[in-house]
């Protein structure tokens, strides 16, 4: 038997193309999420996943660091300030 008569077959890619694309919908993270985890560390992408508003982000904030609506609230607006979400 020849050892080099593997060498000659192409080599198959260990994933199929487009493979690490997630379907739409399906485990979507906010653009801002870099943004958001760099001022709220403590806000884990599963924490992220899904969010589509200000409201909903505010809620989470409170959530996570036990503060009031209105101080996760007035985080929010400061930290939302020129920017698009």
């Amino acid at each position: 038997m020849d050892s080099n008569s593997n060498a000659a077959q192409p080599a198959k890619p260990a994933t199929p193309v487009g493979s690490e694309m997630q379907a739409p919908g399906k485990g979507e993270v906010h653009p801002l999420t870099a943004a958001i985890q760099e001022k709220w560390s403590e806000l884990q992408d599963g924490d992220l996943s899904g969010l589509k508003t200000r409201e909903q982000l505010t809620a989470k904030i409170q959530s996570r660091y036990g503060i009031s609506a209105d101080q996760a609230a007035a985080q929010v607006k400061e930290w939302a300030v020129g920017r698009q979400f």
